[in-house]
């Protein structure tokens, strides 16, 4: 918060010295906002190398899938609080998101959700079936960074979540391996793909959400045409 504040000022002195420039430096501005918001976290739709790195990782088996929950509901009738069910949108996104790993990445994998019905009807939506995990359910524990770098995976496994699960993955040195907010409406269903290293850290290879998949989709299915922007 405090480096926001800190570019606001700056664009506003800046637009003050010079005005003509002003939209310029917004613009700027703007660009850099949203570089900070997706920190540490490669949009694999916008990047071709990355999306590869990822396919390789996934041929060998070696990916660990850290995906949230799709879209819940709020306040709507018969909605329980604390154990929200997927709406309508969410539901979809499910669906897309499990054709998108099919179409694209391929099987086999391994499926776990949490304890909660939003994972769970996320979880057989998309992939059909899936094993509750209690460790990656709500609320977190402290352990769950290990509970993740430590996970045993014999192949290719996909770990349906919580954005607050997914937010306090962090490194040895306490540092957040995603630098955005996972809590956000616009991440409901967004999947980070990792890597565990010999050391038991984890490798971030990027991340896909739900309207994202459709361009993957295309550009696995038909190379050569031009991809949906």
């Amino acid at each position: 918060m405090r480096f926001i504040l800190s570019i606001a000022c700056a664009v506003k002195l800046l637009s003050n010295l010079f005005p003509d420039m002003r939209l310029l430096f917004l613009t700027l501005t703007l660009c850099l906002l949203s570089a900070c918001a997706n920190n540490h976290c490669i949009a694999l739709k916008d990047d071709p190398t990355a999306w590869q790195a990822l396919q390789d990782a996934w041929q060998d088996q070696q990916v660990l899938m850290i995906l949230r929950h799709a879209a819940k509901c709020d306040e709507e009738p018969g909605c329980v609080e604390d154990n929200e069910d997927l709406t309508p949108l969410g539901k979809m996104q499910a669906g897309v998101i499990g054709d998108g790993i099919r179409d694209t990445l391929g099987e086999p994998f391994d499926v776990y959700h949490s304890d909660m019905i939003r994972t769970k009807d996320t979880a057989l939506l998309a992939f059909g079936a899936s094993t509750v995990d209690d460790k990656i359910s709500k609320p977190c524990l402290p352990g769950f960074s290990d509970h993740v770098s430590n996970f045993p995976i014999n192949t290719n496994t996909i770990l349906v979540t919580h954005s607050s699960c997914i937010d306090s993955l962090v490194d040895r040195e306490g540092e957040r391996y995603l630098g955005l907010k996972s809590g956000d409406d616009a991440h409901f269903g967004i999947a980070a793909f990792m890597q565990q290293t010999y050391d038991n850290e984890l490798k971030v290879l990027g991340c896909v959400w739900p309207k994202d998949w459709p361009a993957l989709i295309q550009s696995v299915l038909a190379p050569s045409a031009p991809r949906i922007p």
